[in-house]
């Protein structure tokens, strides 16, 4: 069964019907309709590195790994045609990949495209294990109907592409999310407290993905732990403390119910869920707080590690 057969019965039988997955079924559709099943995005970042976004068909580690300087890929491509890149031209980006994705690499197929003042490469990682020697380049660089396709797919991922920015690795403890002494002081002043929360994500409660495959899962759920990140707002602070958890901190003058600020989240990320969104994601209390490395402790950063 090829992969639009295989997307589509999971989405008969699981009634998917929301904005993220339509778009995943939509890529679903493209990739397979030019032959290979292995793509993603490569989002251009304000620190100037290509991010890998919202991959199908790779191992998860080079989805971690992809995170390629401009130095090594130029950001000025033609844009809106296919530029080929093959192996003997990549040997410089071999450790962005996972070893065994690399060895079988033959070479990458680029689409460069604007979402807003972004610039987005559209990328096919053609392999020996997918397609014929030479036939899917010739195929890309000669043939007006899947030129057609790719214009209309760039169209969708224009207009939802916030799923495409959320889709980024999401890292334990990721610096940019330690809180300051200042903050932490700004915060917790005029007898403020601080909420702690866990937010964890039940892979279980989702539907079935689009793929049956581990980075299906781990796309997914990296895209709903960057959505919460942002609804938690820079009021208050969070933590990856791991793939499929959160802890979040809300300052407030009084105690937070956590089952209404749970609602509030849910709420918030809709987009990604299709039936029974409220028990897709799961909250625990650790009471409150007005100590800082009380605060501290409770996201794992070490309390000398931004306070000094």
């Amino acid at each position: 069964m090829g992969l639009i057969a295989r997307a589509s019965c999971i989405r008969r039988s699981s009634g998917v019907s929301c904005e993220y997955y339509r778009l995943e079924l939509q890529f679903v559709q493209l990739v397979e309709s030019l032959g290979i099943p292995r793509a993603g995005f490569l989002f251009l970042t304000e620190e100037r590195m290509f991010d890998l976004r919202f991959p199908f068909g790779i191992d998860t580690t080079t989805f971690y790994r992809m995170r390629v300087p401009t130095s090594l890929l130029s950001p000025g491509l033609p844009a809106e045609q296919w530029t080929t890149l093959f192996r003997q031209e990549l040997t410089e980006l071999q450790g962005y990949f996972s070893s065994h994705l690399f060895s079988t690499l033959r070479a990458l197929h680029l689409y460069p495209f604007s979402a807003g003042s972004v610039r987005v490469y559209l990328v096919l990682f053609d392999t020996r294990t997918d397609v014929e020697e030479g036939a899917l380049a010739a195929d890309l660089h000669g043939d007006a109907s899947g030129e057609e396709r790719v214009r209309s797919f760039i169209l969708a991922v224009q207009a939802r592409f916030s799923f495409i920015e959320a889709s980024r690795p999401v890292y334990p403890r990721q610096p940019e999310l330690a809180p300051s002494c200042s903050q932490l002081e700004f915060a917790l002043n005029n007898q403020r407290m601080a909420n702690l929360f866990t937010i964890s994500i039940n892979q279980s409660a989702l539907p079935p993905a689009v793929l049956q495959e581990e980075l299906s899962m781990v796309r997914r759920c990296c895209a709903l732990s960057n959505q919460l990140l942002t609804l938690v707002g820079n009021d208050n602070l969070a933590s990856c403390v791991a793939s499929r958890e959160l802890r979040v901190v809300v300052f407030s003058s009084f105690p937070v119910d956590p089952e209404l600020y749970l609602n509030q989240l849910t709420r918030g990320v809709s987009a990604y869920f299709v039936n029974h969104a409220e028990n897709s994601l799961l909250i625990t209390s650790s009471g409150t707080t007005r100590a800082q490395t009380d605060v501290l402790r409770f996201l794992q950063y070490e309390t000398g590690e931004t306070c000094r």
